[in-house]
């Protein structure tokens, strides 16, 4: 208010000045100069006014800010104390870096958890495993030092590094992943036709040998089981037992194989496995779409569904089971009748790079559907057949007409049927697309199946089975049952020569209905002699196996390993190479490895049964049967050679000298950290040599025993700590 008051008088001697200026100019009487005078003293009086009342304002602004400095001042004392509480009490780690990845400043924390000295010394000195993460730009990420586990965050733009202590929690993660739920879904495969013949006396005493021991295994770890049927068993336990469980590579499957073979009888286990955090309804769909597969796969195994993991399998050591059951022949060949019959086009397709036997199956089809459906198409371009395929078919066409249907020709519809032969897989298909455009499908198949499989409306799927041409005549032999059907001779040759180059010349997987199937196609009119002239190798092919053979690795006196250095190899010559060198004595698995296109590595494995190279084949994303499995992958051909070593060296290195290690670090399918495992030899020294285990001797385990004393003891020291803070 006193501001507005000064600022009016100001204003009231301002006018006044200015006035008694006017009358002055405007007379010339005696007394001008005291009006001067009084005009002079108005003016400095509302000068010497204005200025006061700037100069009062002024002050004020200078009281305000003193009075924030000082308040400023009061504060940072306070956030001096608290950054002094954050560098160097709270249990977060900092580390400053320069631009050469030294450290140049670290707080009390990180000194007293990671190292004293780590001030001016390289990152990669005190970690790697931090050294590469801040080479590379990572910038979350987790790390263990000692016994504790840290959340880490990493600035780029500051180059400076944030370790939160997150030991308890992740204990507590891992704990709850611990309790998770898992079901197992059990099925003895085979067991009532198996036992059919056997007294009922006998029958009960070997059911109760097989539930019993099912049941001795599962108390291990502690399982609940209940039997729901003759065949199927249901059991549930958690997820720290299920890990167990993979450690010991689910060898209830063994002992149930051993009870079968002491018996003569042909039952084995099949396992469906899941473990979700979900609702038991849906953990039930994934057990049961896990024992599925596990059948489709010709039984002898369990399939482990674990959320956000790949899907694991276990078992089928041994060949599958023939069923010696027609049922699903016959059933396969009244589904396909009514489809062909119903539908308004039929297409018929196999796998990239077909084969004799994927060609084979394709012309079996053909004839089956075109002898009801005229609108029959098969889709096989020139350059998705292999070389002896593709001659094979050139031969073919010039004197048939050409059954096939170009990529860009292909009219198809919902109510068109697509049928699938020697594959199951979604990436080997020609043409992937067209599975959504058809709603009924039609798979018939004697690999076993992987994690991507086409989903068909029937399929007929024998693992057990020599070729595809194979099942192809078992629904056959219904089918012509139904209606007449012409079957060409040059048909039945190549059809012909499919199994011979899917059995190698019928001495791989072969059964008594692999030899009548032989015999039906001899009497259809195949040319034995035909066949053997088209799958002649010339003499360049010929010699150039033997010089791989010649240069072939020996990987624990049982396994060859043999590297093609062609710049592009074919994937025939590859097979090729691997069954002559699976003929050497003392042979079980062979491996034949080479660039197939740029960039891509092609492996063809061939075993004699003892050894499944399909299980080595789908570790690297490939597949097939046990005796005979391949996998074309982005890589180079040494990590590929090397990869195949220590995966040789991982499951059959120096299997009698066991060895015990104390892990370092954890590793799928054997356990976690500081876990005492016993492993072949082989594989402990590749352990040991790969920095991830130390051997398990009394000094060690010494250590580990004083370790996890003290990591306990520090746990114990830091919840209290927590507590105290709160």
């Amino acid at each position: 208010m006193r501001k507005i008051f000064a600022a009016i008088f100001a204003i009231i001697f301002a006018i006044l000045a200015a006035y008694v200026f006017q009358i002055l100019l405007q007379s010339n009487s005696e007394n001008q100069y005291l009006y001067l005078v009084f005009a002079i003293l108005a003016l400095l009086l509302s000068g010497t006014m204005i200025f006061s009342f700037f100069s009062a304002q002024m002050r004020e602004k200078i009281k305000r800010l003193n009075h924030r400095i000082e308040l400023w001042s009061r504060v940072s004392y306070h956030v001096n104390q608290v950054g002094d509480e954050l560098f160097n009490q709270l249990p977060i780690a900092m580390i400053a870096l320069d631009d050469n990845n030294d450290i140049r400043f670290a707080n009390t924390f990180a000194k007293e958890k990671i190292s004293q000295r780590m001030v001016n010394k390289p990152l990669s000195e005190v970690s790697e495993f931090l050294f590469e993460q801040v080479k590379n730009k990572v910038t979350e990420f987790r790390y263990t030092h000692n016994d504790l586990i840290f959340e880490v965050h990493f600035k780029p733009e500051f180059n400076f590094i944030y370790m939160f202590l997150a030991t308890e929690l992740v204990l507590l993660e891992n704990q709850y992943q611990n309790h998770l739920p898992v079901m197992l879904l059990m099925s003895l495969d085979y067991i009532d036709e198996s036992l059919a013949s056997l007294p009922v006396s006998e029958q009960s005493t070997l059911k109760g040998q097989y539930l019993g021991t099912i049941a001795d295994w599962a108390n291990q770890y502690e399982a609940y089981l209940q039997q729901l049927s003759d065949d199927r068993i249901i059991a549930f336990t958690t997820r720290e037992k299920l890990n167990d469980m993979m450690q010991h590579q689910f060898k209830i499957l063994d002992e149930v194989r051993k009870i079968s073979e002491k018996h003569d009888v042909r039952v084995t286990l099949s396992m469906g496995v899941a473990s979700w955090d979900t609702p038991y309804e849906s953990l039930g769909i994934y057990a049961q779409n896990a024992i599925e597969l596990a059948e489709k796969r010709g039984g002898d195994q369990a399939v482990i569904n674990i959320q956000n993991q790949k899907i694991a399998y276990f078992g089928a050591t041994k060949e599958s089971v023939s069923s010696n059951s027609r049922v699903n022949a016959r059933i396969q060949a009244q589904s396909m009748k009514q489809l062909f019959e119903t539908c308004d086009s039929v297409y018929i397709m196999g796998h990239k790079r077909a084969d004799l036997d994927a060609l084979g199956a394709i012309l079996g089809v053909y004839q089956m559907a075109k002898a009801v459906q005229h609108k029959s198409f098969i889709i096989a371009p020139n350059d998705e057949l292999d070389p002896t395929a593709l001659k094979v078919f050139k031969a073919l066409i010039q004197s048939n007409e050409d059954p096939r249907a170009t990529l860009e020709s292909i009219q198809i519809s919902n109510k068109s049927v697509l049928v699938i032969v020697d594959t199951q897989s979604k990436q080997l298909l020609v043409d992937a697309s067209l599975i959504d455009k058809v709603e009924h499908i039609v798979i018939i198949d004697h690999h076993r199946a992987s994690d991507d499989a086409v989903t068909s409306d029937t399929s007929y799927i024998e693992p057990y089975a020599s070729s595809t041409v194979e099942l192809v005549m078992d629904v056959w032999s219904f089918y012509e049952t139904l209606i007449a059907i012409e079957f060409d001779p040059l048909y039945a040759t190549i059809m012909y020569g499919g199994m011979v180059v899917d059995t190698n010349q019928f001495t791989l997987r072969t059964g008594p209905r692999t030899f009548e199937v032989a015999g039906k196609l001899k009497e259809l009119g195949a040319d034995i002699s035909k066949v053997h002239g088209w799958l002649k190798k010339d003499f360049n092919k010929t010699k150039h196996i033997f010089d791989l053979i010649a240069n072939a690795q020996v990987v624990e006196n049982h396994f060859i390993i043999l590297k093609d250095e062609t710049t592009y190899v074919d994937r025939v010559l590859l097979a090729q190479a691997a069954e002559a060198a699976l003929e050497i004595e003392h042979i079980d698995a062979v491996f034949a490895v080479g660039y197939v296109r740029e960039g891509v590595v092609g492996v063809s494995a061939r075993s004699t049964g003892q050894i499944n190279v399909q299980i080595f084949m789908e570790f690297f994303g490939g597949g097939g049967h046990l005796t005979s499995a391949a996998v074309q992958k982005e890589a180079d051909i040494e990590d590929m050679m090397d990869a195949i070593k220590q995966k040789i060296l991982l499951e059959y290195g120096g299997q009698d000298q066991p060895m015990k290690v104390i892990l370092l670090e954890d590793v799928k399918g054997r356990g976690k950290k500081d876990d005492v495992i016993e492993v072949a030899g082989g594989y402990g020294q590749f352990l040991l040599t790969q920095k991830k285990g130390i051997p398990a001797n009394e000094e060690n385990l010494k250590a580990l025993h004083d370790q996890q004393e003290k990591a306990f003891e520090a746990q114990q020291k830091h919840i209290e700590l927590m507590k105290t803070l709160k």
